[in-house]
């Protein structure tokens, strides 16, 4: 199914398109379209679906089962115009559940030479409680005697967070040698997003910079999806305190 979603008038449309397939999914301005009131009532409520009803509320369904989506738009400072925009902050997907397969696949890798109590380890564990609803898989590099099942579910996610410490502006030797050995096995997913949330013990969180680029160099060469990096200062101090 085709999508085409537009903010043009009667008149302008029927100019533009006096003659439209029918296989097209036509969604445009009736005027009912509510403006999204931020109670994340779409992903505990009624997951996937505005709990608005104004007619529009089950965008995210329909925009799952398009094979092409044509915007048409009028340009407000750089952006989509209202209506375009209120139709896209509503369509989030519905997350479901088939046969045991959550959403997402998700493998955490502690990058930290710590074998425990690390600082990466703490906020991996602040970030788990977050993303429970997917299938969650952890692993530290300091376990550096991965078997080829471990290597494969890592090869096969659909995320892979990287949480590690800042070591002289840069990242550790052993999550180096952890990336080079990854690199050489290859991807059974190419579709991989990679994140990063880098540690240091300084006052500024910019200064992770190197190494956030260090990770992006790896997600070229490996022919994954670089996403983006938090980078975060004054943990260690935080950390005793």
């Amino acid at each position: 199914m085709n999508i085409l979603i537009h903010d043009l008038n009667n008149e302008q449309f029927q100019s533009l398109f006096p003659e439209i397939n029918n296989d097209i999914y036509i969604i445009s301005d009736t005027g009912t379209i509510r403006h999204c009131i931020g109670c994340f009532g779409c992903w505990i409520k009624t997951p996937g679906k505005c709990v608005l009803k104004d007619g529009y509320n089950n965008i995210g369904k329909i925009l799952s089962k398009a094979g092409k989506v044509t915007i048409i738009s009028r340009c407000f400072y750089g952006c989509y115009s209202p209506f375009v925009k209120n139709i896209l902050d509503q369509s989030i997907l519905r997350r479901i559940i088939q046969k045991g397969e959550c959403y997402m696949k998700i493998c955490i890798i502690n990058g930290s030479p710590k074998a425990s109590e690390s600082t990466s380890e703490l906020l991996i564990g602040y970030l788990i409680p977050f993303i429970k609803e997917n299938e969650v898989i952890t692993y530290n590099v300091c376990e550096m005697g991965f078997s080829k099942t471990q290597f494969s579910l890592i090869q096969h996610s659909d995320v892979l967070i990287f949480a590690f410490p800042l070591y002289i502006d840069s990242i550790n030797s052993a999550l180096l040698r952890f990336l080079i050995e990854l690199e050489k096995r290859g991807f059974g997913n190419k579709n991989i997003n990679v994140y990063c949330i880098i540690n240091n013990g300084f006052y500024e969180g910019w200064q992770n910079h190197v190494a956030a680029d260090i990770m992006q160099n790896w997600c070229k060469a490996a022919g994954l999806t670089y996403g983006q990096t938090l980078g975060s200062a004054s943990c260690e101090p935080v950390q005793s305190s």
